[in-house]
């Protein structure tokens, strides 16, 4: 996904498809698996975590960025907590100079 998809997504706001998770502490808000969850059990979507609700791009702390994808990795990969099995794609984009992270 281009920088350009990701501006048009962040213009256009939250939608079925479409979920921001805001993630500034570095912490995994828990609401991201709920929202996982939800689009498996649908036709997929798209997370940018480190959006607030309003589109604002607050990123994820560089320090912590290693840690958020290690424990949002090995849940989504454990069997007891999404019954699921799906590939799961995490790729780092940089946008407005903050680093998000980007699931599909």
């Amino acid at each position: 996904m281009t920088n350009q998809e990701i501006e048009n997504i962040l213009s256009k706001g939250e939608g079925t498809r479409i979920e921001f998770k805001k993630c500034d502490d570095g912490k995994v808000p828990r609401s991201i698996y709920d929202t996982i969850c939800s689009f498996l059990n649908k036709e997929g979507g798209v997370i940018l975590a480190g959006v607030d609700d309003n589109g604002d791009v607050n990123g994820i702390p560089e320090d912590k960025l290693s840690s958020f994808i290690t424990t949002v990795s090995t849940t989504v990969n454990n069997p007891s907590t999404i019954i699921h099995q799906y590939l799961f794609h995490l790729f780092l984009i940089s946008i407005r100079r903050k680093i998000l992270l980007l699931s599909n």
